[in-house]
């Protein structure tokens, strides 16, 4: 009975311990797991910020204009020339000529000039001071000095003196596209002696004498050009006119030679 006994006392010390063993065990807290480190994140670089360009200004555009045209060799031209008073009976001049330049000083073209309703077609060579000019009539060659030929529109050379220093207080207008090409669009007013188109006339006063220019985007070169012109001279009063100049095929092969004064064809 007492070995019995002595041997449940065992049994319960036993289970005693193992179930304060169990309840040690279960009231521990758990072992803490070293976290895995997250890498910290690389920040993204604040992109600079393109700079915004600077819109080119009428006075640039005129500057490297001026460099483009003074490179070229050789351009097609259309011009068209309106002039009125300053003539005879008030009437009406207009000119219309197509033709090559070669520069800086050698022209050929066709010119058809109406006054008072008579029209004259005729044929003109500039090659330095001297002019050629076709008889309409007898198709006969003969000479003149550009001074005494009022048919000879410009020189090719005066283009490039234009956007040297010819336009004054240039200001830039919207965008044109010019037969398929892009152009800037300038204008502003004209020293009379920087284009004389013709115009080379005594002035008592000049009351406008303005230019607009289409110049091409990509190549500088002058696609168009706009002229309008108005003044009183000393001996016919006041005349005005208007001329438009569109120039294109650059850099083309052209041979402008002096033709032969016995050259009588039509």
């Amino acid at each position: 009975m007492v070995k019995k006994f002595s041997l449940c006392v065992s049994l319960l010390l036993v289970i005693a311990v193992l179930v304060s063993a169990c309840g040690t065990a279960a009231s521990a807290p758990p072992s803490t797991l070293t976290p895995t480190p997250v890498p910290t994140p690389t920040p993204t670089p604040t992109p600079t910020p393109t700079p915004t360009p600077v819109p080119i200004t009428a006075e640039e555009i005129l500057a490297r204009s001026a460099q483009a045209v003074s490179q070229l060799q050789t351009a097609h031209f259309v011009l068209w020339l309106s002039v009125t008073g300053g003539i005879s009976a008030g009437d009406k001049a207009q000119l219309e000529a197509s033709g090559q330049m070669a520069f800086p000083d050698r022209l050929k073209e066709t010119v058809t000039i109406t006054v008072g309703g008579l029209s004259v077609k005729t044929e003109l060579v500039l090659i330095g001071d001297t002019v050629y000019v076709k008889d309409s009539a007898t198709g006969q060659w003969r000479q003149d000095k550009t001074g005494q030929s009022g048919g000879v529109p410009f020189a090719p050379g005066e283009l490039a003196d234009v956007m040297r220093q010819g336009v004054k207080s240039p200001v830039r207008l919207s965008d044109e596209e010019i037969d398929g090409s892009g152009t800037y669009h300038i204008k502003g007013s004209l020293d009379p002696e920087a284009l004389p188109l013709g115009l080379n006339m005594p002035l008592t006063s000049l009351h406008r004498f303005e230019a607009e220019l289409w110049v091409d985007r990509e190549s500088f070169l002058v696609r168009q050009l706009a002229l309008q012109f108005e003044g009183t001279t000393i001996e016919d009063g006041n005349i005005s006119a208007e001329a438009s100049i569109k120039l294109s095929q650059f850099n083309q092969l052209v041979t402008i030679e002096p033709p032969s004064l016995s050259d009588s064809s039509p």
